[in-house]
């Protein structure tokens, strides 16, 4: 179990709230900007041809963050994270680590690094709470990157005898502890959707659209040379209908895909694209009128498809959004 200093755009609120739901992030993280692709981690070269020209840095400094950010690649379970100046600028918390680096943007376009942090161990303190807390604020200069190594024993031991004792900073609301377990729990749902067949996902997806109104046009629709869709289902708009039959009801082709782990494989996109093109021709439908484009995976989407994804017009519904739609809709 290691020990780490992470600090944080105190001044970004979102950054801040985001810790009370179970994620650390990290600046310097736009989209595109992962540490990972495929799984695998990507070149310094990489990463900094991905680095957005408005911001106007030197080689040398893209490769100091670079450097640092990969630092968060070492962050594993169970591992505690000391977090200077939060949750007020006189106090500090501690936590353990639930899960190591992910990236995926929040609202505002960047931070989207970021670790998965356990809110039910996490503590503050005052720098002058106790002994523990003021011997951690005792040695913060030594830390003063963004992301850093822990390896004074005094300051790990004080980490650890603090995620014992009871906070004097109570900033976790009841709603943000629901909610983080929710999520956790919707966490475990999605992972069972890898235990089942694939005709069970796919009629788990079929029943969600049905349920909502939504009619089943066909299955399997392909054409034995890559088009293909596991289900076309309708749904008319009467009022619409009686203006413009043209314009009366919406189609939408899905792809699903049954994975484990990081989906980065383009084929369902491509699949979808070929499948709509051939049928709607054959419809009398060239331009496209009231077509969507769904692909679901049951495991998680990379940012790489991501991205393509909204090239190509596609909605894209992952394993955690088919748990949440499942609990809402079934």
């Amino acid at each position: 179990m290691r020990c780490f200093l992470f600090r944080i755009n105190t001044e970004n609120e979102e950054v801040r709230n985001d810790i009370r739901l179970g994620k650390l992030r990290q600046g310097w993280g736009k989209s595109g900007m992962s540490l990972l692709k495929n799984e695998e981690v990507i070149s310094k070269e990489e990463w900094r041809n991905n680095f957005p020209e408005e911001w106007d840095c030197s080689d040398e400094y893209i490769n100091r963050k670079y450097d640092n950010l990969k630092l968060m690649l070492e962050i594993k379970k169970d591992d505690v994270i000391i977090i200077p100046k939060f949750p007020t600028w006189d106090s500090l918390s501690v936590v353990k680590v639930e899960e190591g680096y992910k990236f995926e943007m929040p609202k505002v376009d960047d931070f989207g690094h970021y670790i998965k942090i356990d809110i039910n161990s996490l503590k503050s303190f005052k720098y002058a709470s106790n002994t523990f807390s003021n011997t951690v604020h005792s040695k913060l200069r030594a830390y003063q990157s963004p992301l850093n190594n822990v390896w004074n024993e005094e300051v790990k031991d004080a980490a650890n005898i603090l995620l014992k004792l009871e906070s004097t900073e109570n900033i976790i609301k009841i709603e943000n502890i629901v909610k983080y377990n929710f999520e956790k729990n919707l966490e475990e749902i999605r992972n069972s959707l890898s235990k089942i067949s694939n005709r069970d996902l796919e009629s788990i997806v079929e029943k969600l659209f049905l349920n909502q109104g939504y009619s089943l046009e066909s299955r399997n629709s392909y054409d034995g040379e890559g088009a293909d869709a596991d289900l076309v289902l309708t749904k008319c708009l009467s009022i619409l209908e009686e203006v413009d039959e043209s314009k009366s009801c919406d189609k939408i082709y899905i792809q699903i895909k049954h994975k484990n782990g990081l989906y980065s494989d383009r084929e369902g996109i491509d699949q979808l694209n070929q499948i709509i093109k051939i049928k709607e021709i054959e419809n009398g439908n060239p331009n496209l009128d009231n077509i969507f484009k769904v692909l679901v995976c049951s495991s998680i989407f990379s940012e790489e498809l991501k991205e393509l994804a909204v090239e190509e017009n596609i909605i894209l519904i992952d394993g955690l959004q088919l748990t949440r739609l499942m609990i809402k809709y079934l």
